[in-house]
C-alpha cells in the first residue's frame, strides 16, 4: 500500500530512469527499481463547435464560400478557429440552386454541429459593355452642304458577345459641315460609339443646278 513507501510523489515528481523504491513491512524492507516516463499528452476530443463567420447572402450557384469560420471548443476547453470547408456543409450546390431566404445551413466538425440561415439572392446581370463597331451602312455619296443622313447604321459588338444595330447620329461624326463643305472624292468618315471607332469613306459631289432647259 502507499503507506509501505515513503515519499511516493517525491519519488515520481520527474522522469528518471531507476528510481528507487523501498517497501517496508513490519519493519522488514525490500527494494526495487523503477523508470518514471513523461506522461503522454492527453487527447483532446471536441466538444462543441460554433459558427462565427458565415457570409449571410450568397447568389444563386455561388462556389462555397472561402471565408468562413467556426470556433472549436476541446475537451480542455482550449479554443480554435478554423476555417470552413465545402466537405463540413451537406449538399451546398443543391441549397444554393435556386433563390431563397432563411436557407439552413449545417456545419459538420468532428461530429459535433452548428446551424446558420443564409439568403440565396439571384446574381445580378453581368454589365455589358462595347467591344467593337462596324460601320453596316453609310451612304456612298452626297452632295456639298447635305444634312446628316439619317439612314446610317452600325453594327456594334458587346462583352457577351451579342450584336446590336443602331442608328449613325449626327453625334457620332465629329465635324460634319466641314467634311461636306466641299466637293472631293474618298472623304474619310470616322463613326465613334462607347469609344470604339470605324471608318469609311464618302464622296462629296457638287449638287445639281436648280432647274433647267424646258
Amino acid at each position: 500500500t502507499a503507506s509501505m513507501v515513503t515519499g511516493w510523489a517525491e519519488l515520481v515528481a520527474t522522469a528518471a530512469d531507476g528510481v528507487e523504491i523501498t517497501v517496508t513491512y513490519e519493519g522488514k524492507t525490500d527494494k526495487t527499481t523503477i523508470d518514471v516516463e513523461e506522461a503522454d499528452e492527453p487527447v483532446k476530443t471536441v466538444e462543441s463547435i460554433v459558427i462565427k463567420y458565415f457570409p449571410a447572402t450568397v447568389t444563386v450557384g455561388a462556389e462555397f464560400p472561402s471565408d468562413g469560420e467556426i470556433t472549436v471548443t476541446y475537451s480542455d476547453q482550449s479554443t480554435d478557429d478554423i476555417a470552413i470547408t465545402a466537405s463540413m456543409v451537406t449538399r451546398w450546390a443543391e441549397l444554393v440552386a435556386t433563390a431563397a431566404e432563411g436557407v439552413e445551413i449545417t456545419v459538420t466538425y468532428e461530429g459535433k454541429t452548428d446551424k446558420t440561415t443564409i439568403d440565396v439572392e439571384e446574381a445580378d446581370e453581368p454589365v455589358k459593355t462595347v467591344e467593337s463597331i462596324v460601320i453596316k451602312y453609310f451612304p456612298a455619296t452626297v452632295t456639298v452642304g447635305a444634312e446628316f443622313p439619317s439612314d446610317g447604321e452600325i453594327t456594334v459588338t458587346y462583352s457577351d458577345q451579342s450584336t446590336d444595330d443602331i442608328a449613325i447620329t449626327a453625334s457620332m461624326v465629329t465635324g460634319w459641315a466641314e467634311l461636306v463643305a466641299t466637293a472631293a472624292d474618298g472623304v474619310e468618315i470616322t463613326v465613334t460609339y462607347e469609344g470604339k471607332t470605324d471608318k469609311t469613306t464618302i464622296d462629296v459631289e457638287e449638287a445639281d443646278e436648280p432647274g433647267g432647259e424646258e
